[in-house]
């Protein structure tokens, strides 16, 4: 039987699990890759959300926000 962690494919465990991304990006979790224009953009504000997997709809809930800065050339503000 497949434990739920076999099912990723290699590469997103182990960007996880080999800690050269958690020990750069901070809060970096297990499964999470982060994209090259992430590396060098720099951050536009924090926020905090809330994840929940009900009935097979993904609940996503803005727990607080704060410094929030629109990117250059976006016409939508966050």
């Amino acid at each position: 039987m497949l434990k739920t962690q076999d099912m990723w494919s290699p590469s997103l465990r182990l960007a996880g699990e080999s800690g050269q991304l958690s020990d750069f990006i901070d809060g970096l979790g297990p499964g999470q890759l982060v994209g090259r224009q992430v590396l060098g953009a720099p951050a536009l504000g924090d926020i905090q959300l809330s994840l929940c997997h009900q009935k097979g709809f993904l609940e996503v809930e803005v727990i607080r926000a704060r410094g929030l800065q629109a990117r250059v050339g976006s016409k939508v503000l966050p």
